[in-house]
């Protein structure tokens, strides 16, 4: 099972929940893909059987897109979307 955190450049993310097993990655880029959303990053952990991965998008995913990523149970458990705030810039060296 593998979970996925998705961040996207508007400060929003999204966990997904993922049984650990072949062709997940594939299925969940394929997804994003055909959705027309690219990924900027991806990184990946695993304990026994479950899994986590976290994305950083270039644009919000759809509610059409977690909704069908959802719907594959299994191998994808769950799929949350947090918001989080801007990174501030810091000071420019002068």
């Amino acid at each position: 099972m593998v979970r996925i955190l998705v961040a996207d450049k508007i400060a929003e993310a999204g966990i997904e929940r993922l049984r650990a097993a072949p062709g997940v990655i594939g299925l969940v880029g394929q997804a994003f893909g055909s959705a027309g959303i690219n990924i900027a990053d991806m990184a990946l952990s695993r304990r026994g059987k479950t899994a986590l991965m976290v994305l950083k998008l270039d644009e919000a995913m759809p509610n059409s897109l977690r909704n069908g990523l959802s719907a594959l149970n299994p191998p994808i458990l769950s799929v949350r979307t947090v918001t989080l705030p801007p990174v501030a810039e810091g000071p420019s060296a002068t």
